[in-house]
């Protein structure tokens, strides 16, 4: 790699003092100069230019494992490591199939349960109207499920009901672990 940066920039340093700066020695830089490629090196140019072709072929979606598959359906024998090598000193990155979202239910097979209360989650009088959710929960103790349910009065307001309500689960929770026996 250095040998190579002084190779393009040769004419723009003194060979000695650049040599020495990047500590290589200056034998080895003209040795590199001369030196003819390598048989690794002719077969990783060849390789390149046909993975970047079948890359291009197959619109950027074809990552090391199908260009393996592809270039020994050709009759070339390659490791799968060595396309992604190659692959990622070029830069190619596939982009992955396209796929529908899968999460998206259009015809829903359940639907809400009646509406009890009336969009009215007020009660004018105490014990009317009773909101309720149970929480799961995984601690160090081991795991439980905890309950709880506010009563929907008109004096508080919505907010204030739901931070007592998670007050109410917390203190909950830190009790559970407190009376929890030591070995469970």
């Amino acid at each position: 790699m250095r040998f190579q940066y002084l190779a393009d920039h040769e004419r723009q340093y003194v060979i000695r003092k650049a040599c020495r700066s990047l500590g290589i020695s200056r034998s080895g830089f003209y040795a590199y100069r001369i030196r003819i490629p390598s048989n690794r090196q002719l077969e990783n140019e060849l390789l390149s230019g046909k993975i970047r072709t079948l890359f291009e072929q197959h619109s950027g979606r074809y990552g090391a494992k199908r260009i393996t598959h592809c270039l020994k359906d050709e009759g070339i024998k390659i490791n799968r490591k060595r396309v992604a090598k190659l692959m990622r000193a070029m830069g190619l990155l596939a982009k992955g199939a396209r796929r529908a979202y899968k999460n998206c239910q259009r015809q829903h097979t359940h639907h809400a349960g009646p509406n009890l209360i009336q969009q009215d989650g007020i009660a004018i009088h105490r014990n009317e109207v009773w909101l309720g959710d149970i929480l799961n929960y995984d601690r160090a103790a081991g795991s439980g499920y905890l309950s709880h349910a506010v009563a929907k009065q008109r004096s508080n307001s919505l907010e204030q009901q739901e931070k007592q309500s998670v007050r109410l689960c917390l203190h909950g929770i830190i009790l559970q672990e407190i009376e929890a026996p030591a070995g469970a």
